[in-house]
């Protein structure tokens, strides 16, 4: 496949290093035996990137299914359900904070809060919020961009308001 092979084995398990341009989907067809899985990471750089790395692969570990390719960010919001408290803290970075805006404030959270008290009805988060429903609007096709998300899945809405939950219990307990 033309990548340099930088690899570890240990007992049962192969750990390497994959760049990023490289599709984790074709080596998993390569190398793929009955009864394996695979396990990706997210994305990092350097030395402290390979380590962060290694500890996404070992969280999904217990989660792992025979004959299945699996990525860190499928088996996070699982992972978060079951009370992984670093699972947790990562899907609101995925989920929440990207939307705040130190320039601007949180507008953007705020209306991702109030959307999920508010079970997804737009009418009622535009009174809640005080704003216009075309502001509205506006701000949940921001959200849907930013966050690469559609709240018309049923997925990513339970996900986000999992996640919205998640964000005003921890703001909660500061």
């Amino acid at each position: 496949m033309g990548i340099a092979p930088l690899m570890s084995v240990s007992l049962n398990q192969v750990s390497f290093l994959l760049p990023s341009e490289n599709s984790p989907e074709a080596i998993w067809r390569s190398v793929r035996t009955e009864g394996s899985a695979m396990a990706v990471s997210r994305v990092h750089q350097g030395v402290t990137g390979m380590a962060q790395g290694a500890e996404d692969v070992l969280a999904l570990l217990p989660l792992l299914r025979p004959g299945k390719l699996h990525d860190f960010d499928e088996v996070l919001f699982p992972r978060a359900l079951m009370g992984d408290s670093d699972a947790r803290r990562l899907l609101m970075q995925k989920l929440i904070e990207p939307l705040g805006n130190p320039k601007r404030g949180n507008a953007l959270i705020e209306t991702v809060l109030t959307l999920a008290r508010e079970g997804f009805q737009l009418l009622n988060t535009a009174k809640a919020l005080d704003i216009h429903i075309s502001t509205l609007r506006y701000r949940v096709e921001r959200i849907e961009s930013m966050l690469g998300i559609s709240l018309d899945n049923p997925d990513d809405k339970f996900k986000l308001q999992v996640a919205a939950q998640m964000y005003v219990l921890a703001a909660d307990d500061k």
